[in-house]
């Protein structure tokens, strides 16, 4: 939302607040020559350096808590022991083009306010924005753009939209700053301060998107730099890196007076950016998919989405894995291409020591491809504003996609006219875990992961394996008590399989076998319907005879509590699950108000199972304060506890 309106700005100085209306970028286009290289919604390397607030006061620096861990702001010396609230810079060389930066997140823009956890500046449970970002001390940025020919650019322009401070470099010359000090700074250096007025603006809550154009065009948080040129001498042939820093500033000790001692929005964050050139001059952009296959590195803690790409001037990486003997570590590339991705094959080589200390076999390691949910992923439109129903993988799988498609999407309503869609594509996240055996000689280890697709070149990824001289116990025996919930219906549900059948079982082993590899301890049988784990039925099924008593249907819990221990070992805990808030136990909430005084009470249900026709129905059981609560469940009980009892399990029995 860069503004039309220029302002008189050179290297080094800061830009003035212009009262005039916001427009998106791509409206405030100067000529249809021009060439946008760069701008918000690229993919970007990104690094968060999260701090305390700091106030300044006459006597000295104060820093503050706005989650309220210190009940007084404290001097910033004393407070910089607090380990917690405080991360590393960047390295010193992180501006540089040759500087490594495959293990930064990377994210598209705007860098302002909460975007659900997709490596935007702010978060909080609160579903809110601004307030959650005040531990942001420094934000850092890095981009890469392409250039034929330097000598052939005549012009290319820069311009920001921004809170806090920044300072601009290419291929690590300074080329810009504003809001900032005109003399040397350091990434520690604040910027320049906001006047009192600022933190408390009538037009904005301080929560919720402070980023919306109503606030923005009154907003004097607002900050910019518009039409920057970059000089040509900066540039060189081939890739070249833009890098942004964006600093906070001090707070005013006004904001001691307030409630909660607290900022209330960020001061810190990018709302627009675009780096652009007039067309023909050279100039290569880097705003959608590339042409043709390409593989690249994402970290296994990040999202991968069915619309994704990676940055055609990185170069690939190893998978890079540390790890202990007897653990298993895990590693992921991704490979897209614009066309489909057909007959997808990848294999593995023994991993080999370095100094010939021996190897650790390909049988260690297991290949994997992920898989896309079959929902649509809510916060994808925050990656993909402009487009509809993108997907994101949330599953793996051992057997080969036979044929990745292409995947199209149409652009929505909150698609600008001249907006760029994605150039679609075909994308296969493939996971590498090793086990590492307890018999491997520590030190580093090398091989390398081949990917092969039908009419391309073979992908050679290269895997890194540094082995400590620490062999972990079995999971079964780790100290820390691992308490993971395996969810029946889940699994038939997300795969579309019959509860309860062959295949369900069979899809159940392995979410038991993911679990024994973090050391799960816990089987939880439902004896109830309708729990919060989300059951439609009990794992007992109740028979009525003609008397009007009940016999058993043991099989699914037999079944399951066997195949659990199979898979886990034997578990330290089997919870039967036979309370839920429904069954009562609390108090009776009326309308909007407790009623005092008056325990509530409900029934329970259990599955009713007809031997004749299969059918499974849901049956209410006397509440836990009848007196006929006994009668109803002792018998049941007393065959599970046997059961247990069988299988070494009663004192596992919760």
């Amino acid at each position: 939302m860069i503004r039309k309106m220029m302002a008189g700005i050179g290297t080094g100085l800061v830009a003035l607040l212009a009262w005039v209306s916001w427009v998106p970028a791509r409206e405030a286009v100067a000529s249809d020559r021009d060439l946008t290289i760069l701008d918000t919604t690229s993919f970007w390397r990104c690094h968060f350096t999260w701090k305390l607030p700091v106030v300044k006061t006459e006597p000295g620096l104060l820093a503050l808590d706005p989650i309220g861990r210190m009940k007084e702001p404290l001097e910033v010396s004393n407070a910089k022991s607090d380990l917690r609230l405080q991360t590393p810079l960047p390295p010193a060389d992180w501006k540089e083009p040759g500087f490594d930066d495959s293990s930064w997140c990377r994210v598209p823009g705007p860098f302002f306010y909460d975007r659900s956890g997709l490596g935007r500046v702010g978060g909080g449970s609160g579903g809110g924005g601004e307030g959650s970002s005040e531990y942001l001390g420094l934000l850092s940025l890095r981009g890469k753009f392409s250039v034929k020919d330097p000598h052939k650019v005549k012009i290319m322009t820069f311009s920001i939209t921004y809170r806090g401070g920044v300072v601009v470099y290419v291929n690590g010359k300074e080329v810009t700053r504003g809001h900032l000090p005109s003399d040397e700074i350091t990434l520690e250096t604040p910027a320049l301060g906001y006047p009192p007025e600022a933190y408390s603006n009538p037009k904005d809550s301080g929560g919720g998107r402070g980023a919306s154009k109503e606030t923005e065009s009154i907003n004097p948080r607002i900050r910019e730099l518009l039409n920057v040129p970059i000089p040509t001498s900066f540039l060189r042939e081939g890739t070249n890196v833009l890098a942004v820093a964006v600093h906070r500033p001090l707070l005013p000790p006004t904001i001691l007076e307030t409630r909660g001692k607290r900022p209330g929005w960020a001061t810190v964050g990018i709302i627009e950016l675009r780096l652009s050139a007039q067309a023909g001059e050279a100039g290569v952009a880097n705003l959608i998919r590339p042409k043709g296959l390409q593989a690249w590195n994402t970290d296994v803690m990040d999202g991968v989405y069915d619309q994704d790409y990676g940055d055609p001037h990185a170069v690939l990486q190893p998978v890079r894995l540390v790890g202990a003997r007897n653990g298993s570590y895990s590693g992921k590339v991704v490979l897209s291409s614009t066309q489909p991705l057909k007959g997808l094959r990848a294999e593995v080589d023994d991993l080999t020591h370095v100094r010939g200390k021996g190897i650790i076999p390909a049988s260690q390691v297991q290949v994997r491809y992920a898989l896309l949910s079959s929902a649509v992923e809510r916060n994808a439109q925050y990656r993909y504003p402009a487009v509809t129903n993108v997907l994101r993988f949330d599953g793996l799988t051992e057997e080969a996609p036979t044929e990745v498609s292409v995947m199209v999407r149409e652009p929505n309503r909150h698609a600008p006219k001249d907006s760029r869609l994605p150039l679609f594509g075909a994308v296969q996240p493939v996971w590498v875990t090793i086990r590492i055996p307890n018999s491997a000689a520590p030190g580093d280890y090398r091989g390398k992961l081949t990917l092969s697709v039908k009419g391309a070149k073979p992908i050679v990824v290269p895997l890194e394996l540094s082995v400590v001289g620490w062999t972990l116990p079995d999971t079964h025996d780790f100290r820390t008590f691992v308490d993971f919930i395996q969810s029946p219906e889940t699994v038939a549900l997300y795969y579309n399989v019959p509860l309860w059948s062959e295949e369900h079982f069979r899809l159940m082993e392995k979410s038991f076998a993911q679990m024994a590899r973090i050391g799960a301890k816990v089987v939880y049988i439902p004896m109830i319907c309708r729990t919060h784990f989300g059951n439609s039925e009990s794992m007992v099924r109740w028979i009525k005879q003609p008397d009007g008593t009940y016999i058993y249907d043991f099989n699914i819990f037999d079944r399951y509590l066997d195949l659990a221990t199979r898979t886990l070992g034997k578990p330290t805990i089997v919870c039967l699950y036979v309370w839920e808030r429904y069954t009562g136990g609390g108090w009776h909430w009326g309308k909007n108000k407790v009623t005092k005084n008056i325990p509530y009470w409900g029934t329970s249900l259990v599955s009713v199972l007809d031997p004749a026709t299969g059918k499974v129905e849901q049956m209410e059981g006397p509440g836990f304060e009848d007196p006929a609560a006994e009668a109803f469940w002792a018998p049941v009980l007393h065959q599970v506890r046997a059961r247990l009892a069988e299988r070494g399990l009663l004192e596992a029995m919760m």
